[in-house]
């Protein structure tokens, strides 16, 4: 191979390969995806090894890295691996699980109602139509074929086995040439060496019969994994260990309990690596880059992890409470809950005191509305601006961070609550914590981003003049258009159907003696009654008030 790899040919048999797995030589990374095949598929490729059909080689990688592995196989814990090199197995885990099921004659629980037992893997003297030795039993069905299982002729003498199924002599001397030709079955293995750990990811993709790239999180796991010690008599764990994949989920789970919960975990590893190169001069795409965060040593990721980890938590938490944003899924991308983060990293999880909050809601804001024309390291920019905010400086948001912003945006714009930009004029809507209209009631958004609704579960956005009253008064009104949305929850929104504004308006002044407040909430002005008959009016009306609401926060 190029770029300085090297590839050594070896050859191994089934108990040798049996053998690495156990002792912890050979070691399956966990970037590789969970053991798939079927029954039926163990058995074919059993059936290869009696016919001696080539089933392709095996590709490890030898390196002294330390990648986070699998510990056990089908409920069967394989040794920590000793000092020194280990063989990483990047091709062929498929097919080292299939042997290992086979030779440990192993029972695995699928789920509750479903369980595999690898001693179900027969082979028979003589092959069926498909010209196969090898066949799933079914524990149901009688056969009156001569088969024995495949773990009982691997794990036992022959003489055993003549006893076991109550074989003739010759029958016996036919299934001891099935399992020598299992015994002395030869694999190729394609030993790499001398490869970084990023030229083995590229080998592993190339290579991955199944065609899935790895995430960069993922690479990341087996990359910083670091397992647990004990100490000599190995029955009291002295060191932890670190494993990431673990450490995310835990975040996850406690950013759910705020409805913060993200799925962009590099995000994490990005503030890591921005914080501990933060006194290095260099671009920031250059300082969060995979390669950057690859190099990394993993007990720095540890330390630093057990530090950052937490500035999102209470991020979560300012975002929420103080500044008002119901959930993750409001914020126009990660970056802006990463801004909030970094902030709480500068003051070593101290809350902001109220200029800070103020100058961060204005960051937060302006963020989501700068120009798209902006040019330089705009993320790089924002988290400069953090470290002023943090220091307690001035701030020019007009020069740092322009608004583009405009009314004929509003008024002509159709919503799209995938797009960022989008997203973040519903967050200032939901900043003012609107209600419904007929009681008064605060309105429920944990459930705004839901793609897949149902009837049970609609989204609480409402079209304040609704889709088929525009239709009958003008088919060229276009009534998704932004300021035409309003936040209401879906059974009041179901209540109203068609009706026109002027007429549900009035309906609820009877139940809701606070309308008027209400209203404005919904940044919609009572006091004219033209929005509720002309639409244009209406239009008008709202993307001012929006737009005024989006420059007092920025």
């Amino acid at each position: 191979m190029q770029e300085g790899f090297f590839c050594n040919y070896s050859e191994k048999d089934c108990q040798e390969l049996i053998h690495c797995l156990l002792e912890g030589e050979y070691q399956i990374p966990r970037f590789q995806r969970d053991f798939v095949w079927k029954k039926d598929q163990v058995a074919k490729f059993i059936d290869s090894l009696v016919r001696s059909y080539p089933t392709g080689s095996f590709v490890v990688w030898r390196t002294k890295e330390r990648l986070q592995a699998n510990k056990e196989i089908g409920q069967v814990f394989l040794k920590e691996p000793k000092a020194g090199e280990i063989y990483y197995v990047l091709d062929g885990q498929q097919r080292i699980t299939a042997l290992f099921m086979i030779y440990q004659g192993l029972r695995v629980q699928r789920s509750p109602r479903v369980a595999d037992d690898y001693q179900d893997i027969m082979l028979r003297l003589e092959s069926d139509e498909e010209r196969d030795f090898c066949f799933v039993r079914d524990p149901k069905a009688e056969t009156n074929k001569v088969a024995v299982s495949v773990y009982d002729l691997i794990s036992q003498s022959i003489l055993e086995i003549q006893e076991k199924y109550n074989l003739s002599l010759q029958e016996a001397k036919r299934f001891e040439k099935f399992k020598q030709k299992i015994e002395k079955y030869r694999f190729p293995v394609i030993e790499i060496t001398n490869a970084s750990l990023d030229k083995i990811v590229e080998v592993f993709a190339r290579i991955n019969t199944g065609g899935t790239k790895l995430t960069p999180f993922e690479v990341m796991c087996a990359k910083f994994y670091i397992p647990p010690t004990t100490d000599s008599t190995q029955t009291i764990i002295t060191h932890p260990g670190f494993d990431l994949e673990a450490k995310f989920r835990a975040l996850r789970a406690e950013l759910d309990e705020l409805d913060y919960a993200f799925d962009h975990p590099m995000v994490v590893l990005q503030l890591i690596s921005y914080w501990l190169r933060s006194n290095i001069q260099e671009n920031l795409t250059k300082k969060i880059a995979i390669a950057t965060i690859l190099r990394l040593e993993p007990e720095k990721v540890q330390q630093t992890w057990d530090f950052i980890a937490p500035c999102f938590i209470h991020a979560a938490h300012l975002l929420k409470h103080d500044l008002k944003i119901p959930s993750f899924d409001f914020l126009p991308s990660v970056g802006s809950l990463m801004l909030m983060a970094y902030f709480y990293a500068l003051s070593e999880h101290k809350s902001p005191n109220a200029k800070q909050i103020a100058n961060l809601r204005c960051l937060l804001f302006r963020s989501m509305f700068f120009s798209n024309n902006i040019t330089g390291d705009t993320l790089l920019k924002q988290l400069g601006l953090v470290e002023q905010i943090h220091k307690e400086k001035p701030v020019d948001f007009k020069k740092e961070l322009p608004r583009t912003t405009t009314k004929e945006f509003l008024m002509e714009e159709k919503i799209n609550t995938r797009n960022g930009f989008h997203r973040g004029i519903l967050c200032v809507l939901a900043t003012l914590e609107p209600c419904d209209f007929d009681n008064n009631s605060k309105v429920l958004l944990d459930n705004l981003f839901v793609s897949d609704t149902t009837k049970s579960k609609k989204r609480n956005l409402h079209h304040f003049y609704p889709k088929n009253h525009l239709k009958h008064l003008n088919p060229d009104f276009n009534p998704d258009v932004i300021a035409n949305i309003t936040f209401l929850s879906a059974k009041l929104n179901q209540e109203i159907k068609d009706s026109p504004p002027k007429i549900y308006i009035e309906k609820y002044r009877q139940s809701n003696p606070h309308l008027n407040q209400t209203l404005q909430a919904h940044l919609i002005d009572p006091s004219n009654p033209k929005v509720l008959e002309d639409y244009q009016a209406f239009l008008h009306m709202r993307a001012q008030k929006i737009l005024e609401k989006i420059k007092e926060l920025t």
